[in-house]
């Protein structure tokens, strides 16, 4: 199956930030070697990493190229990727109650001004990457499943 436009251009996006990582502790490291470090520059590499490992961890997800439970159950049955889409969709939404209880005060400790939310937002990222993924997945096993049906039902 051809890969989507989103997931591609999720893929472009993670491959720019990546480019934009290996840039800036390049930069870093030059600027250590001139005797100046820039200490709010190693806080948005940090920042942008756990973003990168998020956007990667999702389109692994969606590639399906992510780590799985052997076992009996049938992958890509609507009962499986049903429960894969319940558990991801409850983890965004605790994600997202977590989020506002956070709240978004800039952080104290923050170089860069950020909000204390600021280091959960990939977690937020990433659980709301996979709900989608599971959601086109679970989708597509309810079509696979009419499809069957029908046949099934349809006059030889």
């Amino acid at each position: 199956m051809p890969p989507s436009r989103a997931r591609l251009g999720l893929e472009l996006v993670a491959a720019a930030l990546l480019f934009m990582l290996l840039v800036l502790l390049l930069l870093a490291m030059a600027l250590r070697l001139l005797g100046r470090a820039e200490p709010w520059l190693f806080e948005f590499t940090r920042v942008l990493f756990v973003f990168l490992v998020s956007l990667g961890a999702i389109v692994a997800y969606a590639r399906g190229q992510n780590l799985r439970v052997p076992g009996t159950w049938i992958e890509g049955s609507v009962s499986y990727e049903a429960l894969h889409f319940a558990l991801a969709a409850f983890v965004t939404i605790l994600t997202a109650r977590y989020l506002q209880t956070q709240g978004f005060a800039t952080d104290a400790t923050s170089l860069l001004g950020l909000p204390e939310v600021a280091p959960y937002l990939p977690v937020m990222l990433f659980a709301g990457g996979v709900t989608v993924v599971y959601f086109q997945r679970l989708r597509r096993a309810l079509r696979t499943a009419r499809a069957k049906l029908g046949a099934a039902c349809s006059p030889p």
